[in-house]
Order: structure tokens, then sequence, then C-alpha cells
């Protein structure tokens, strides 16, 4: 059983503090709500653990966190994440802070060639931990929050400094250490906007005609409305194939749906209104110039995906993970060597 203090009040906030910003380095988690529940995304609790202590802060009772978004924001101390990609987005998206001198131990755990990447399945690897699954899709805003899902939460940061040391042994052991660092100082460069997504990017979207187009653009809108004024999440309302099946073919009466939310019904006439207005519009979306490239550029491309593909069976890791093609095609439209680190430079055989 892990041990952890639980904190929501502000003079243990402030007592957290004091207690943690000499730290050089602290593993840090999040628990979010992302769209599953309510409305929105954003942060619930923050799992916080030094190499002796774990503390669990909910965000939700203590607001101002000001202090906790410096230490995030400070070089000086190091920050332990498995797997950055949501947790740095939505760090900017709800609180405008670029955390910085991050190690990501998901990352280390790909430059290992890890089968499964996930914190669950690492843990067990190593520690012969298990956790449990139920709390994976778990409300994260309800209060109080059970014991059960407090110890989940904490068991998030209470053992990634002994992951990261193991980690850290073994890309030591394979020689694939200087590429972690070499990744994680970029990282270090990076912004981490959150995306929301637009009423174009659903699936099935492109494909529509332009008043189909429209449609969906205006259900799309007076769907997030309805899920704001609810809050519940968009597809409570009604789903995205139920979107796109709407701006195809708009139901003929709206108060005799059913597997949609009974406001649908109750707002009918608005919606029947709303789709009949759209239909009157043509909406398309502008498609993005594809890149050309010469044949000598074609040629470029393959020889050095080759050269990729030979260095990653060489070292034993993911030919993505030495360059992607993304990577690659721009690198043969400008010659801008900048686009790799040194490692892959070396592997790519690019002086």
């Amino acid at each position: 059983m892990v041990e952890f203090t639980f904190i929501d009040t502000k003079e243990e906030f402030n007592k957290l503090i004091e207690e943690i910003k000499n730290e050089p380095a602290l593993a840090i988690d999040l628990e979010c709500e992302n769209n599953l529940h309510h409305y929105g995304v954003y942060i619930t609790l923050i799992q916080i653990s030094t190499t002796t202590k774990n503390y669990v802060l909910d965000i939700l009772k203590v607001k101002e966190i000001r202090p906790l978004l410096e230490i995030l924001e400070n070089r000086n101390i190091q920050k332990i994440i498995h797997d950055i990609s949501f947790d740095l987005r939505v760090l900017n998206y709800q609180f405008n802070i670029s955390a910085k001198n991050i190690f990501d131990t998901q990352l280390a755990a790909k430059f290992l060639d890890k089968e499964s990447l996930g914190l669950t399945y690492l843990l067990e690897e190593y520690f012969k931990i298990k956790k449990e699954r139920k709390y994976q899709r778990v409300d994260w805003t309800i209060r109080p929050l059970t014991s059960d899902m407090l110890e989940y939460a904490s068991n998030d940061t209470a053992h990634l400094f002994n992951l990261k040391e193991k980690l850290i042994g073994e890309l030591k052991e394979q020689n694939k250490l200087q590429y972690l660092i070499e990744e994680l100082h970029h990282i270090d460069t990076l912004e981490f906007p959150y995306h929301v997504q637009q009423f174009f990017e659903v699936k099935g979207a492109r494909a529509l005609e332009p008043k189909q187009l429209n449609i969906l653009k205006v259900l799309y809108k007076k769907r997030d409305d309805l899920s704001k004024e609810l809050n519940l999440p968009n597809f409570k309302i009604f789903s995205n194939k139920q979107l796109i099946s709407f701006s195809q073919r708009p139901p003929y009466n709206w108060s005799t749906l059913r597997s949609i939310h009974p406001i649908i019904r109750k707002q009918a006439k608005e919606f029947a209104q709303i789709v009949n207005q759209a239909k009157d519009t043509e909406l398309i979306l502008e498609k993005q110039p594809r890149k050309k490239f010469s044949e000598q550029q074609k040629q470029e491309i393959d020889t050095l995906t080759q050269t990729r593909d030979k260095a990653s069976e060489k070292v034993n890791l993911q030919a993505h993970m030495i360059a992607s093609t993304l990577q690659i095609r721009n690198f043969i439209l400008t010659k801008d060597k900048n686009l790799f680190r040194d490692w892959q430079k070396k592997l790519l055989e690019i002086n």
C-alpha cells in the first residue's frame, strides 16, 4: 500500500510547496476530465512524489496553485512524467504554462523498444505491481473521492523514480542513453498546444457534399452549445456517427428520434430550422497543397529511408523513432540538418 498525503486546503497546499520547492526532482501525474463524463477538458488532481513522500492535490478545491505552476516551469527541478503528450498540453491549455526539464519514462521505454508502453504494464514488468484498471475511466470530478481512488492516483507517481532508474540502466547497457538525453533536451524547446477538434475533423466530414458540410457545421456548434449548457460530453447529446448521418440525411421529424439526448426532441423545431437554413449555403473546405518532389528528390527519400531502416535493425529501434517519414521528406525539401538531433544524424549518416 502506498502512503500519501491528500491536500485539499490552502493551508495544506502552502505546506506542500515549502516541502517540495527545493527538491531536485519531482514525479508528476494528472487526473483529468476529458469530455468523458462532463463538458470540457480540465485537471482535477495533481499527483506529486519526491523520493520519500507522495501527495495528491485536489485542485477542484485548491484552485489557486500558482506556486506549483512556477515549480513546473522551473528548469532547475526535473519533472518525471509518464507520457507527456496529453499532460503538457492540458497544463498549457488550462494554465498557459510550459513545463520544463522533463524526463518522460514512456519515451525512455520507447527507446528500449518495449512492446507495451503503458505505466500499468511497466510497473508490473519491473516491480510486479498490479494497478486496478477499473479506475482508468472513472469520473475524477466526484467528491468525496474514495480512499481506493486516491491510492490508485498516488500509485501513478510513487514508483516513477525507481522506474526512471531501471530504464536508464537498460539504456546504458544498450548504448541508447544519449538518444534519450538529446530528445529530452529537444522537448524543452517545444510548445505543447492543446488541440480542440473542429467540425471538419470529424471522421467522415471530408466525404460530405458542400451543403451537407454546412449542415454538419451548424449541428456541430449546436451540439457543443447544448453540451456546455448541460455539462455533458458531446457524445451524450448525439454521437459523431449520428452527426454525420444527420448531415447527410437530415431527420424529417427531430421530435421522433431515438438514441439521442431528450433535449433534441424538446428543441425539434429549432433543429429543423437551423438545418433548413444551412441547406441554402454550400461550404467547401480548402485543400492543402501537396508537396511535389522531383524524381531526384524521390530517389533521395528512398535512399535515406533505406539507411534509416538498416539502422533500425542494427540498434534494435523502430524506424519511426529514428526518423519519421515526414522528417525525411522535409529534410529532402529543405536540407535543414536541424530537423534531426545529433544521434539521428549519426544513424542516418548525415554529415
